[in-house]
């Protein structure tokens, strides 16, 4: 079990999205049984560091 100590902080992201690009992005999270804050948590994740 992480201790508190261990996360790291967090900032919170909003932002305004088209419907239609909304309505993609929630398909694509559905499709992999995901929602959308971990879907773009994962692809942010697959970005190389710089």
């Amino acid at each position: 079990m992480k201790s508190l100590e261990d996360e790291e902080p967090t900032r919170r992201v909003n932002f305004e999205l088209a419907s239609t690009k909304h309505q993609k992005l929630r398909i694509q999270a559905a499709k992999r049984g995901m929602s959308i804050k971990d879907f773009l948590t994962a692809y942010i994740d697959s970005l190389p560091d710089e």
